[in-house]
């Protein structure tokens, strides 16, 4: 079968669990006895789906490039799996302008409509 890829460094919506919520989003069902490979970083688990090693579910923000460049190939409509995010830093940094400012953006970019 084909190999599904999991990050298990999203939190609640890791590995399997967000696997399910997909299915779960596509009207399906995963088979319990699907082979999986965790990885506890985002950005190995999508290094492995173009390497070919299997399927990976990837946040939109994170794979558009790698779309648009021909490294990954969505499959099918998006799903959302609604994860939580905080936008963090030290106390220190937290009333620098340019903090705030890249704060700003990121939040605007996370809001817009995405491609994918």
């Amino acid at each position: 079968g084909v190999l599904l890829l999991g990050d298990t460094g999203s939190g609640r919506w890791s590995g399997l669990v967000a696997w399910n919520r997909y299915a779960e989003g596509r009207n399906a069902q995963i088979d319990p006895d699907t082979p999986r490979q965790d990885f506890d970083r985002a950005d190995i688990m999508l290094q492995a789906a173009i390497g070919g090693l299997g399927l990976a579910l990837g946040r939109t923000l994170l794979i558009e490039d790698d779309i648009d460049n021909g490294l990954l190939l969505p499959i099918g409509p998006p799903v959302r799996i609604e994860p939580s995010y905080w936008l963090v830093t030290s106390y220190e940094n937290a009333e620098n302008p340019a903090i705030k400012k890249l704060g700003g953006w990121l939040v605007g970019a996370m809001q817009r409509e995405t491609r994918y």
